[in-house]
């Protein structure tokens, strides 16, 4: 929920497929259930406006924004706000946020009049601390008992995605699913066979949210491939996760044999695989004897 910038962010270019978008809206809104279909959104602006201090009209941008149609009809406008670091005035900025689509409304600027729901995608490590209602962020300003009954409540939705529950995880279907059991501290091996469908995304989505050196060096052989027009079969999706680790070795290795075994048992960590597992996969990939296995094990695990 950045404002006055105009740039892409990996947490956007993944979301913003209507796929992974319809997803998130079901699993964190509807529970699990297949409500949201991805041919029912059609994009939105992301952008209103405002006054500042100074008395200049300012624009503010929301990262995502999509409008759920159903029979040529509007039904809901959705927006989708990505945060890195917490933000204990957010619910002041969301009632701007959606006061502003509300406005666009009420001038005739939108089409159909229809709710706005905004919920923050809460990326940081840091737990989230900010008050997440109006009411909650005033309670301590000393009002009068009868004012409370005339301030509207309006609430902010916000969901840590590093945190949020096994249950919860293991309802997304999309890409989505893949970021968060990379996250997460207990994997669920069920996701290494599940099918990527953009993987560009997700690879820099991953880069960025690990924050990983050694993945950082592999992220430069697949960008050199990606601007060569080389990876073009694997960017259509439908290699499984399983597929994609195996490249990515393959990418070490044309890096350096030391280069491609850190890399290979770092990635292979970050996906909870056991000590077993990955140095059974070290031995098949580099051809090494036991001996070799148990040296670079002990080196990089």
């Amino acid at each position: 929920m950045e404002e006055q910038k105009d740039y892409d962010n990996p947490e956007k270019e993944l979301e913003d497929y209507p796929d992974v978008f319809a997803d998130i809206i079901n699993v964190l809104v509807y529970q699990g259930a297949d409500i949201l279909r991805p041919e029912n959104l059609r994009p939105a602006t992301v952008e209103t406006r405002y006054i500042n201090l100074s008395g200049k009209l300012r624009r503010q941008t929301e990262d995502l924004a999509k409008y759920e149609t159903i029979g040529g009809k509007t039904k809901v406008l959705f927006l989708l706000a990505n945060q890195t670091s917490p933000d204990g005035r957010m619910i002041l900025r969301k009632c701007g946020y959606t006061g502003g689509y509300y406005r666009s409304q009420y001038n005739g600027q939108s089409g159909d009049v229809c709710p706005v729901v905004e919920l923050v995608l809460y990326w940081g490590k840091k737990r989230w601390r900010g008050k997440r209602s109006i009411r909650s962020y005033f309670r301590g300003k000393g009002l009068q008992e009868e004012i409370w009954s005339y301030i509207d409540n309006e609430k902010l939705h916000v969901f840590e995605m590093r945190y949020l529950p096994r249950e919860t995880i293991k309802k997304f279907t999309s890409d989505m699913r893949i970021v968060l059991e990379f996250m997460s501290d207990t994997t669920d091996e069920s996701c290494f066979n599940q099918k990527i469908e953009h993987p560009w995304a997700l690879r820099e989505l991953l880069v960025v949210l690990l924050g990983n050196n050694r993945y950082r060096e592999l992220e430069k052989g697949f960008r050199k491939d990606q601007e060569a027009g080389e990876s073009c079969e694997m960017e259509k999706g439908g290699n499984t996760v399983r597929d994609w680790i195996g490249e990515a070795w393959d990418k070490g290795i044309e890096q350096g044999l030391a280069k491609g075994i850190e890399a290979m048992v770092s990635i292979c960590h970050e996906f909870g695989m056991t000590f077993e597992e990955t140095a059974l996969k070290l031995k098949e990939k580099f051809d090494l004897a036991d001996t070799e296995v148990e040296q670079e094990m002990k080196l990089y695990w």
